[in-house]
């Protein structure tokens, strides 16, 4: 039985029915055609009625949103944070008063009801050492945790994260005897705690020098804020002065956001990408911050 080529009309053997196997040049004019046009696909010409099957160009289109509305969407939001914690920290160190009208101050919030500050203050840093070492964690980890996330959820990750440790300083803060705190650690405690969840084998290095696992090194960083809670809530324990200096109730309650969005996410991004760099965790300064 003959079969006709949908490109030249002519009929040929099951043998050479494919336009391959008896070179075909409407075949090959096609593929030209659509390569110079920025497509792939095939054209069904039957009886001169010509329709076009399957054509899909070669550039995908994205999705708007509204995150790629208001920011540029060939930016990864992981840089564009980077670029605002440095613009931030350059006006700190310019604009005397700043830091005193954006810190956390539990009081003002509490007392004062000047809530920006649960916000802004997720921004400031306490002194450049600060602001470096955060920004190597976001760095570091950030990239492929918005690459595996997406902008919007990792965006949002990051933002719930810092907020909720915000406010959860904010509300131990009477009772454990603090008061101002800065920082996006946070944040990056829910960033982490996340990645740990669902990346576990992620190797970094504790102190620049220390390799552990992401989930060894979460619960290691964890617990010595336990512990700078503890001596702090419990006054005849005596408190530790390298670890008096964190926010610690801040970064449990990051770690806390961090967890319930990696349960919460988990089954959808259960199978994503698991490249990650290593990276050092932070350690001390001489100032109370996240």
């Amino acid at each position: 039985m003959p079969f006709t080529c949908k490109f030249c009309e002519q009929s040929f053997c099951s043998a050479h029915r494919l336009p391959e196997n008896h070179d075909c040049n409407g075949l090959e004019q096609y593929k030209e055609q659509s390569h110079e046009q920025g497509r792939i696909g095939y054209t069904v010409n039957r009886n001169r009625d010509r329709s076009e099957v399957d054509v899909e160009t070669r550039k995908p289109q994205r999705s708007s949103s509204l995150l790629d509305t208001l920011l540029p969407s060939d930016i990864p939001v992981t840089y564009m944070l980077l670029g605002v914690l440095f613009v931030v920290y350059a006006l700190e160190v310019s604009i005397p008063g700043f830091v005193r009208a954006f810190e956390l101050d539990a009081q003002a919030v509490l007392w004062d009801f000047e809530v920006w500050r649960i916000v802004t203050s997720m921004f400031l840093h306490a002194n450049f050492a600060h602001l470096l070492v955060n920004s190597i964690v976001l760095f570091s980890f950030g990239v492929e945790a918005e690459r595996m996330l997406g902008r919007e959820r990792f965006l949002k990750l990051l933002i719930i994260a810092g907020i909720a440790s915000s406010v959860g300083f904010t509300l131990t803060a009477p009772f454990l005897g603090v008061g101002e705190a800065v920082g996006f650690s946070g944040a990056l405690y829910g960033m982490v705690a996340f990645l740990a969840v669902l990346r576990p084998d992620i190797r970094v290095l504790a102190f620049f020098i220390v390799p552990l696992s992401i989930r060894t090194a979460i619960i290691f960083f964890a617990t010595l804020d336990v512990i700078n809670v503890v001596t702090q809530a419990v006054p005849w324990l005596g408190t530790i002065p390298v670890l008096e200096i964190f926010a610690s109730t801040g970064h449990l309650s990051g770690l806390l956001a961090g967890l319930f969005f990696a349960y919460r996410w988990r089954d959808r991004f259960s199978g994503a990408s698991n490249r990650m760099r290593q990276v050092g965790a932070p350690f001390g300064h001489r100032v109370r911050r996240f």
